[in-house]
This record gives structure tokens, C-alpha cells and sequence, in this order.
């Protein structure tokens, strides 16, 4: 079976919505001629504050006392992203899932998608800054869900998910390089906002207070510019929209598989 057959079998006629209130979690603003720029007129965000909030958060999806976490809010749905699941899907009938979650918090997505891989072999790797992956170690760590400082602490992964991180990169290009080295049969990205012209724009995004108080640098990067980046070693295979458009930011997903 194709892919491309798979993910029709598999993705429902009408998509699962996250909830409104994450649609208008943000704002973005401003143009600066580079990221020391935007973070210069930027608050940042109390690190140690957030991670906090995702952990308690998190810590009962992990307890069974609620149903999905992202950015820090519980959920009272799972918000698939139906194609990466189709992947993850398609992967496992080898027997084997071995995923490189980049900038993955506390394993939200592990979460969400780990019922859908019992009976196979599944390895979620997430890499992380230092704070995130000491809590992660020490409060989610288990024989499938492992944290990581480095992308260079990992021998080989068959999917590499970037769910909503690439925008927030200050150099995205160098990391991407390194995430290609490990030759993952799938990147999927997904909630990446993007810029609507073929202008790479760097602006401020700023957080609603019903979230936590923070705004910093984003990178709104060309789609055209992405996909480029990827065609020597990648066919973009599927592409489509997040629920965030809906909200009049271009934020979009896309899945590339390596080529042959």
C-alpha cells in the first residue's frame, strides 16, 4: 500500500479541532532586521515559570487526570496531526518506530500518539534544552520515552517530528542540517508558521496572558525556501493547513519521505 493510499484510509472525512482558545494563544507583530534585534524588543519568558506550568500540566496526562497537554494547556481532546499519525502508523507495520522528536517539551506528543503504537517496538526520542530534559528524566522518562541535550546523541531514528519549533530557532538551518544525518525514512513537520510571501521575516510573537506572559523572536520562513531545502535527499510528499489559519497566520504542516 502507498502512502498516499494510507493516509486516505486512515485520516477521517472530518478533522479533529483543538480547542478555539489555542487558535487565539497568540500574536505576531513587528519586522527587525535580525533575531538579536527582535529579542532586544522582546520580554522573553521566565523559563523556569513555564516549564513548571507543563509540568504539572503534563503530569496528569501522564496520571490519567486529563486528556492532552500543549503549550502548558490541558485539553479535552487529543489534537492529532492525522498525517503524522498516518506515518507513524505507516512505520510500524516493520515492527520498529524510532522517533527523534526535536524540541518535543515534556513528550506531549509521545502522549498523544502512543496508544496508537502498542505491540510494536517504539523509541521517542526528544531533544531539549538542559532544564526541560532534567525534568523529563526524572518525571517521564520510561523504557520508550528517553530526553536528550543533542541531536548527536542519537545513532539512528526512521521519523524525525518539528511540531511547532522550527519558527522559534534562531538558526533552524544548522539544525535541520544535523537532523538530516540521521537519514529518517519521514521528516514531519507540523504548526509551522510560515511566511506568506517569499520573504523570510523575522517579527515578535506575543503569548496570551490566559497562557503565561512572554513574547519573543520568530522566524516566519518561505514555504518554497523550505521545501528547497529538502529536495536533494527529500520528495515533499504531503502538505496542508493547521487549524491556526484559521486564525489568518499561515501555519501549515508537511510531510517529506526520503528519496530512494
Amino acid at each position: 500500500m502507498s502512502l498516499k493510499s494510507f493516509l486516505k484510509d486512515c485520516i477521517p472525512p472530518v478533522l479533529m479541532r483543538p480547542l478555539r482558545k489555542i487558535n487565539a494563544s497568540f500574536t505576531i507583530s513587528g519586522s527587525y532586521s535580525s533575531w538579536e534585534e527582535a529579542e532586544k524588543n522582546s520580554t522573553g519568558y521566565d523559563c523556569d515559570l513555564v516549564l513548571q506550568k507543563v509540568k504539572r500540566s503534563l503530569l496528569k496526562v501522564k496520571n490519567n487526570e486529563a486528556i492532552a497537554e500543549r503549550d502548558s494547556v490541558l485539553l479535552d481532546e487529543i489534537p492529532y496531526s492525522w498525517p503524522t499519525l498516518s506515518v507513524l502508523l505507516k512505520e510500524s507495520q516493520n515492527g520498529k518506530v524510532c522517533v527523534v522528536d526535536f524540541g518535543g517539551s515534556l513528550g506531549n506528543c509521545y502522549f498523544y500518539y502512543k496508544d496508537w503504537l502498542k505491540g510494536i517496538d517504539l523509541e521517542w526520542n526528544i531533544i531539549e534544552q538542559k532544564n526541560f530534559v532534567d525534568i523529563g528524566k526524572s518525571y517521564f522518562e520510561n523504557e520508550e520515552l528517553k530526553f536528550f541535550e543533542s541531536v548527536e546523541s542519537i545513532v539512528e531514528c526512521n521519523i524525525v517530528l518539528l511540531n511547532s519549533v522550527l519558527q522559534y530557532l534562531p538558526n533552524p538551518w544548522s539544525i535541520l542540517n544535523d537532523l538530516l544525518k540521521l537519514q529518517a525514512e519521514y521528516i514531519c513537520i507540523d504548526r509551522t508558521l510560515l511566511s506568506k510571501n517569499s520573504i523570510e521575516k523575522i517579527s515578535i510573537q506575543k503569548v496570551s496572558t490566559a497562557i503565561y506572559r512572554a513574547s519573543y523572536p520568530i522566524r516566519l520562513i518561505p514555504e518554497k525556501k523550505l521545501i528547497d531545502f529538502f529536495s536533494n535527499d527529500y520528495d515533499k510528499i504531503v502538505g496542508y493547513k493547521n487549524v491556526e489559519s484559521e486564525s489568518g497566520y499561515n501555519c501549515k504542516g508537511m510531510i517529506f519521505r526520503k528519496k530512494n
